[in-house]
C-alpha cells in the first residue's frame, strides 16, 4: 500500500481557512469566498508556483465537493414557494398577467436568454473560437444562486417581490441548465440512445422517495427512533442525507447521466422532506460543505487553471472579453421582460446581478474539458469569465440599487416555554411577523404543532443566529430562564449583528447592571408580578383597560417620521377617527400633550382608540399607507 502523503491536503486546507479572512476585508463589495478560493489555487497551481500536483487523493476530494455542492444548490429550492399564486377575481389569464407572476417571468426570462445565447453562440462557433454550441449556450444561460442569493439577502430585497423574482430566475436557470447539460453530456459521448430515456427514472425515484418519506413520517415507531437519534453522536438525519446523495449520485451514473443532475435532484428532495427544519439541518451541511469538500473543490479548480494554453492561443485574451461582454449582453436583454412590471433601475440592477456566474459556470467548464468538449483556453476563459462576473455583478447591483431597509421589523423569540410560546401565539393573532428559536426538539415541535413559526437551533450559536437572518431593526426578546444564557445572547446580538432593540427575562437582580450597559431592557417577572397587584389595588379601571383582551380600543407608540407634521402644534393636526395622544415621549423627557404642542421628528407618540383610528392615526404620523405593517411601537390592547 503506497503512503498517503497529506502534505497537499494541509495546504489547500490552511488556504481554505484564511481566504474567508481577506475576502472579509472586501465585505462591502460582497466578493464570495469561492473567489479568492480560485485565485489562491492559480496561485500554487501549474499556472503559478506548481506547488500542488493533483493525486488520487485530491482527485476524489475534488469530485466529491463538486457533487456536494451541486447537491447544495438543489437544497436552496423551494418547490412550493415557485408555484404560481391563486389568480385573484381581477386576475384573467394573459401575457402581461403571466409576466407579473415569478414563475412564468423566470421561465420567459430564461426561453428568452437561451434563444439569445444560442445565436452568440453561434457566432463563436462560425469564428473558430468554441467547438460546442450547445454547451457555450448553457454557459451563457447559466447564474449564480449562491452570488444572487448573498446580494439580495445583504441589501433587504429578499422578502420583496423584485428579490423574489431575480431569485426565482437564477433557481430556475440552475435547475434547468442542470438539467439540460446532462442531457447534452449523455448525448455528445454516446449519440441518440433510447437510454436517453432512463434519465425520467431519477425524476421517478425523487418522487418515490417524497411518498416512501411521506409514510415514514406518519409512523409513529420511526418517528420515534429519528427523534432520538437526532443529536446524539449517531447524527442520523446528516447520516440519511449523505446516504440519499449518494443513492441518487449512483443512480445517475448507472443510468448514463451525469453525477450533477442526481446530487442536484438529491438536494431538492431534501429541500422538500426537510422544510419543517431545513435551516438547522442546512447549518450542518453548510458546515460540512463549505468547511471541507467546496473550498477543495474551488481550489483545485484553480490548480488546474492553464493559465498558458491561454495566452499561447492568439485568440485567448480576445475570447475573454468577448466572454465577459457575451454574459452581460445575455442577460441584460433577457431582463428586460422585468420592465413589465419593475422600473428601468430595477430591470437593469436585475439583469447586472443574475449576470453573475460561478459555481455551476465551474463545473460545467470542468465536465467538459474532461470530455473534450471545450479546449484547455476556452477552460481559462470561462474561468476567468466567472470570476470577472462574480465580483462586477454585485458592484454594479450596489450602484443601480441602495440598500434597501425592511419597512417591517421581525420578533424573534429566543426560547420556547411557555413565555416564549405564549408571547409568540398572541403577536402572531395580531399579525406581527414573529418566530421562535428554541435548541429543545421537544419545545420545537409542540410550537410546530400549534402553528407558530420555529427555527431548531442554539441561540447562543452565532453561526445559527446568523442562519435566522437577523436584522439591526429586528426587535430580538430572550426568555430562557437562565439570566446567563440570555446575557450571552444580548452580547452576540448587540456585537455581531448590531440589534439595538433587544428584552431579555432576568431573575437575578445582579445581572441587571450588565444590561443596564448595554442600554437594553428587562422584564423581572417576580417584580413585574408585584407591580401588577399593586396596581391592581390602587388603579384597578386604569389596569383593566391595558390587561383587557377583548377590548375594541387599542394603545400603541409611533415614531413621527412624517417630515410635513414636523414642528407643528397638535391643534393643527386633525386625528382620524377617535384617536387621541396619551403622552409624548422625547429625548428631554415625557410630555402631556395639549393643543400647543409641537411634534417634531422621532418623536415617540402613545396613541389610544379603536383599531381602525389607531391604524389610521399610525399612517398618518408615519407618512405611510400601508395598513399590514409592523407597528414602530409595542401595542397591547
Amino acid at each position: 500500500m503506497e503512503p498517503m502523503h497529506f502534505a497537499p491536503l494541509l495546504m489547500i486546507t490552511l488556504l481554505a481557512f484564511f481566504v474567508p479572512i481577506l475576502t472579509s476585508s472586501f465585505r462591502k463589495f460582497l466578493i464570495p469566498a469561492m473567489v479568492g478560493e480560485i485565485l489562491c489555487g492559480i496561485i500554487i497551481g501549474k499556472s503559478g508556483l506548481n506547488l500542488i500536483e493533483a493525486g488520487p487523493w485530491l482527485s476524489f476530494l475534488y469530485h466529491f465537493g463538486f457533487a456536494y455542492l451541486m447537491f447544495l444548490s438543489g437544497l436552496e429550492i423551494d418547490v412550493e414557494w415557485m408555484r404560481p399564486r391563486k389568480k385573484g377575481p381581477d386576475h384573467r389569464w394573459s401575457p402581461r398577467y403571466c409576466f407579473t407572476v415569478p414563475l412564468y417571468q423566470s421561465l420567459a426570462i430564461f426561453v428568452l436568454r437561451l434563444l439569445i445565447a444560442t445565436a452568440l453562440s453561434f457566432l463563436l462557433y462560425r469564428a473558430g473560437l468554441i467547438r460546442q454550441i450547445w454547451l457555450m449556450t448553457l454557459i451563457l444561460s447559466t447564474t449564480s444562486v449562491g452570488v444572487v442569493l448573498l446580494v439580495l439577502k445583504e441589501q433587504g430585497y429578499l422578502e420583496k417581490d423584485f428579490g423574489q423574482v431575480i431569485l426565482s430566475c437564477s433557481i430556475i436557470a440552475d435547475l434547468i441548465t442542470v438539467i439540460l447539460l446532462t442531457l447534452g453530456f449523455i448525448f455528445y459521448t454516446t449519440g441518440w440512445d433510447p437510454k436517453l430515456l432512463l434519465v425520467g427514472f431519477l425524476f421517478l425515484a425523487v418522487l418515490a422517495a417524497d411518498k416512501i418519506n411521506h409514510y415514514l413520517q406518519n409512523k409513529t415507531a420511526v418517528r420515534r427512533i429519528f427523534i432520538d437519534l437526532a443529536h446524539a453522536t449517531s447524527q442520523i438525519r446528516v447520516r440519511g442525507v449523505f446516504a440519499l446523495m449518494l443513492i441518487f449520485v449512483v443512480l445517475a451514473q448507472s443510468l448514463g447521466a451525469e453525477v450533477i443532475l442526481g446530487s442536484f435532484l438529491a438536494g431538492a428532495l431534501v429541500s422538500k422532506i426537510s422544510r419543517g427544519e431545513i435551516p438547522n439541518l442546512q447549518l450542518k451541511l453548510d458546515a460540512i460543505g463549505y468547511g471541507f469538500f467546496i473550498p477543495i473543490f474551488f481550489i483545485m479548480v484553480g490548480v488546474n487553471f492553464d493559465l498558458g494554453a491561454l495566452t499561447a492561443s492568439t485568440a485567448g485574451p480576445l475570447l475573454v472579453g468577448v466572454l465577459i461582454l457575451m454574459a452581460y449582453g445575455v442577460n441584460f436583454l433577457s431582463a428586460l421582460i422585468l420592465k413589465v412590471r419593475f422600473s428601468w433601475k430595477e430591470t437593469l440592477a436585475g439583469g447586472a446581478l443574475l449576470s453573475s456566474r460561478l459555481s455551476l459556470i465551474v463545473a460545467a467548464a470542468a465536465i467538459g474539458l474532461e470530455m473534450g468538449a471545450i479546449s484547455p483556453a476556452l477552460n481559462s476563459a470561462i474561468v476567468i469569465m466567472a470570476l470577472v462576473t462574480c465580483v462586477a455583478s454585485p458592484l454594479i447591483f450596489h450602484a443601480l440599487m441602495k440598500r434597501e431597509v425592511r419597512p417591517a421589523r421581525y420578533i424573534q423569540i429566543v426560547g420556547a416555554g411557555r413565555v416564549g410560546l405564549d408571547l409568540a401565539r398572541r403577536l402572531q393573532e395580531r399579525g406581527l411577523p414573529v418566530f421562535l428559536l428554541e435548541k429543545d426538539l421537544r419545545l420545537f415541535q409542540e410550537a410546530q404543532r400549534l402553528g407558530i413559526k420555529v427555527l431548531l437551533g442554539d441561540g447562543t450559536d452565532p453561526d445559527f443566529l446568523a442562519l435566522t437572518g437577523i436584522y439591526p431593526e429586528d426587535v430580538l426578546i430572550l426568555t430562557a430562564r437562565e439570566d446567563t444564557v440570555n446575557l450571552r445572547i444580548a452580547r452576540l446580538a448587540r456585537d455581531l449583528f448590531e440589534v439595538e432593540r433587544i428584552i431579555a427575562r432576568i431573575s437575578d437582580e445582579d445581572f441587571a447592571g450588565e444590561y443596564k450597559e448595554m442600554e437594553i431592557r428587562t422584564v423581572d417577572f417576580a417584580r413585574q408580578g408585584t407591580l401588577a397587584i399593586e396596581n391592581l389595588i390602587l388603579r384597578p379601571n386604569v389596569f383593566d383597560v391595558l390587561l383587557q383582551e377583548e377590548s375594541a380600543n387599542e394603545i400603541e407608540e409611533v415614531a413621527l417620521q412624517n417630515a410635513a407634521l414636523s414642528g407643528k402644534a397638535l391643534n393643527q393636526i386633525r386625528l382620524p377617527g377617535n384617536s387621541l395622544i396619551l403622552f409624548i415621549k422625547r429625548a428631554n423627557g415625557t410630555i402631556i400633550p395639549h393643543g400647543k404642542t409641537r411634534l417634531y421628528l422621532d418623536d415617540i407618540i402613545a396613541l389610544y382608540g379603536d383599531l381602525e383610528s389607531v391604524l389610521l392615526a399610525r399612517n398618518l404620523f408615519t407618512g405611510t399607507e400601508e395598513e399590514n405593517s409592523f407597528p414602530s411601537g409595542w401595542s397591547c390592547s
